[in-house]
C-alpha cells in the first residue's frame, strides 16, 4: 500500500514551498497581464486606429477649436474620443445642424446616427493648454464586445494576482513565524 506524504509533514518548509509556488503563480499572471496587447484579439487593430488619429494640439485660453470632421454610417456608428493632459478641456461633438450631441471632459464614447459631425476641444481655463487627442470610429457591437471582454480579462487577472500574492506572502510569513517559534521551543527544551 502506497502511503501519501502529508503536506504538513515538512513542517516549516511546507509554508515556504507553498508561498514560493504562489509567488511564481503571481509572476506568471503579472506577465500575462502586461502582455495583453500582444495576444488579445483586435487589440492591435483598435490601438492602430487611435495611433493613426493621434493629434497634439495647443489650445488657447477659454476657446474652442474644431479638431476634426467625421462621417458616421450605419456600420461604423460609434465614436470614442479622449484626451490626455486635459483637465478642464471638454470634448464636444456637434452635428451639422449645430446641435451639441455630446460634451464631456476627457472622454466621449457615444453611438451616433448616420451623418456628418464636428469634434471640438474647448479649453475652459484662462491659460493655454497642450493636449493630446485621439479618436476612433467603430462598429458598436464590435467595440462594446472588445472593451467588455478586455475589462473582464483584466479584472480576472487582477483578482488572481492579488489572491496569489496575498496567499504567498501569508504562507511565507507563517513559515517564518513557525520557524522562530519552533527554534524558541527547542531552546526551552534544551534547558
Amino acid at each position: 500500500m502506497v502511503r501519501f506524504k502529508n503536506f504538513h509533514e515538512n513542517h516549516d518548509k511546507s509554508y515556504f514551498i507553498f508561498g514560493a509556488i504562489m509567488i511564481i503563480i503571481f509572476l506568471i499572471i503579472a506577465i500575462l497581464f502586461l502582455e495583453i496587447p500582444y495576444y488579445f484579439p483586435n487589440y492591435s487593430y483598435v490601438s492602430h486606429i487611435y495611433q493613426h488619429n493621434l493629434k497634439y494640439i495647443e489650445l488657447p485660453p477659454e476657446r474652442g477649436i474644431n479638431i476634426v470632421n467625421i462621417t458616421i454610417n450605419d456600420y461604423n456608428n460609434t465614436l470614442i474620443a479622449f484626451t490626455e493632459n486635459s483637465k478642464n478641456v471638454n470634448i464636444t461633438v456637434v452635428n451639422m445642424n449645430g446641435e451639441i450631441i455630446a460634451n464631456n471632459q476627457q472622454y466621449v464614447g457615444t453611438k451616433l446616427p448616420s451623418g456628418y459631425y464636428r469634434i471640438f476641444l474647448i479649453n475652459t481655463e484662462n491659460i493655454s493648454k497642450n493636449v493630446t487627442f485621439t479618436y476612433g470610429i467603430f462598429n458598436y457591437q464590435s467595440i462594446a464586445s472588445f472593451y467588455s471582454s478586455l475589462g473582464l480579462l483584466k479584472s480576472v487577472y487582477e483578482i488572481l494576482m492579488a489572491g496569489s500574492l496575498v496567499i504567498g506572502l501569508y504562507s511565507i510569513i507563517k513559515g517564518i513565524a513557525r520557524t522562530k517559534r519552533l527554534k524558541w521551543v527547542w531552546k526551552l527544551r534544551k534547558r
